[in-house]
């Protein structure tokens, strides 16, 4: 985190050469998110300031109620939920985004997943998420030659088929002594 000169000029010292990512959290102005490679010569980037968006919704469960304490994201922006189910994310860029809500044992009902919502610099807009009970899986590991010893982490792919989608989840877990291991919040 830095913080900008009177003349609007930002210095990152001591930045290691590579590849980085840049983008603007919250504030009522944003950058459009991107990449640039940082060398040993000083590398220069200009980057034009927007009025941020706002992306702002409620959460409720599928039976209706407001779910409280949801972890909200938007790119690399979030928000909690409060009490009511709301949430606010400030400091979007121009663009199209991704809105997801997950924790406290629940997950996001898959229909939500296809709708991005569009940002406009300086506007708000509302995106309203419905979530669901996350499920568990309990999974029983044998080992083919039975003089080996159980490894103490497995690392499993999960495949769903949803509809006309499909996604591809990697859990990582702790494997108990007897073979068995649970992934929670699936």
């Amino acid at each position: 985190k830095t913080v900008s000169a009177t003349d609007g000029t930002f210095i990152f010292p001591d930045l290691s050469p590579g590849e980085y990512t840049y983008y603007s959290i919250g504030g009522t102005y944003s950058v459009k998110p991107g990449t640039i490679n940082v060398t040993e010569d000083p590398s220069y980037l200009e980057l034009t300031l927007e009025k941020a968006a706002t992306i702002k919704g409620v959460i409720k469960d599928d039976q209706g109620k407001p779910v409280e304490g949801l972890h909200v994201s938007a790119e690399e922006s979030s928000a909690k939920t409060d009490s009511e189910g709301r949430y606010i994310i400030k400091g979007m860029p121009a663009g199209s985004f991704h809105v997801s809500a997950f924790g406290n044992g629940y997950v996001q009902k898959e229909d939500n997943n296809d709708k991005e919502v569009q940002c406009e610099a300086g506007k708000e807009v509302e995106r309203n998420l419905t979530v669901i009970k996350s499920g568990s899986l309990n999974l029983q590991v044998e080992l083919a030659d039975k003089n080996d010893e159980m490894p103490k982490e497995l690392n499993v792919g999960f495949g769903r088929k949803t509809g006309r989608n499909s996604s591809d989840t990697s859990y990582k877990s702790e494997l108990g002594k007897d073979g068995v291991v649970v992934f929670k919040n699936l």
